[in-house]
């Protein structure tokens, strides 16, 4: 099928006759792709689509496992509450998870809610005292102090190191947050 190029505006289209449209279910928001013999228009994926069925499967198939193992403590036999996108937690940082952690310190959730509610890890970034401006270090007040999420030094943990939930970061900190971890992953 062939249509032309026509202009709208400051800018350049095309009229997609309704048929096609209703035979490609194409409705809404569409992704552009260039590709090297045209582009391509598709419906626009939500992010992280059917992640939560997928990581149900690979909690029960039991391929949730931290490469290097799992060892069970009473954190385990106890269990956790859902563990969220942006909640804080002190998290157990020693070599090896005992009762007695030595070295423990705030860390944010910044794993998406369908990994948090399916798995037996989250990714977590230290909170600091350093307010240092750099660029994968978000400024947040968390506690009445000023401190910064350390995006440059993410890291999974098992949910067994998750000591303690001591709070849930301001609404204010999400979004920056977010946009930096999109940026850093970028192209």
């Amino acid at each position: 099928m062939k249509t032309q190029i026509i202009q709208i505006g400051n800018s350049q289209g095309i009229r997609i006759p309704k048929v096609l449209l209703e035979e490609s279910r194409i409705i809404g928001e569409v992704d552009l792709e260039l590709h090297p013999d045209g582009i391509l228009i598709r419906n626009a994926q939500k992010p992280r689509s059917n992640w939560d069925a997928r990581f149900k499967a690979m909690s029960e198939n039991e391929d949730d496992e931290l490469i290097g193992g799992r060892s069970t403590t009473e954190f385990d036999k106890k269990g956790v509450a859902m563990v969220e996108r942006f909640d804080v937690f002190l998290v157990n940082l020693d070599d090896e998870i005992c009762g007695d952690a030595k070295n423990t310190r705030p860390c944010v959730v910044v794993s998406p809610n369908e990994l948090n509610s399916n798995i037996a890890n989250v990714i977590v970034a230290p909170l600091s005292s350093n307010t240092a401006p750099y660029p994968t270090r978000i400024p947040v007040t968390f506690l009445n102090s000023e401190r910064s999420v350390v995006l440059d030094q993410l890291r999974a943990v098992d949910n067994a190191r998750l000591v303690k939930k001591v709070g849930v970061l301001e609404s204010a900190a999400r979004k920056p947050i977010l946009d930096c971890l999109t940026e850093m992953f970028a192209e």
